[in-house]
């Protein structure tokens, strides 16, 4: 259960990384008015509405995971997790 938590981490941390970054370039080309599409496409807009869908998406289930199995596992065998304080 330690090993899934620290995936759930680690995945938190890389998609706040993806979003500084990639996101945020998506972003400025909205705000330039880039309608030009890319290879699968899309214009910008477009996929940073794809992205927001795909994201929610991931971070529901790893909520779902977190609360309904994860969280109640660990607690079980004596491990608390106690907010950053």
């Amino acid at each position: 259960m330690l090993e899934r938590a620290k995936f759930l981490s680690i995945f938190s941390s890389n998609l706040d990384e993806f979003f500084q970054v990639r996101v945020a370039a998506l972003k400025d080309q909205v705000a330039a008015g880039v309608r030009q599409t890319t290879s699968d496409g899309r214009t910008p807009h477009e996929t940073l509405e794809a992205v927001g869908e795909r994201v929610a998406d991931l971070v529901e289930e790893q909520e779902r995971l977190w609360v309904e199995e994860i969280h109640p596992a660990l607690a079980i065998q004596g491990i608390d997790v106690v907010p950053w304080a």
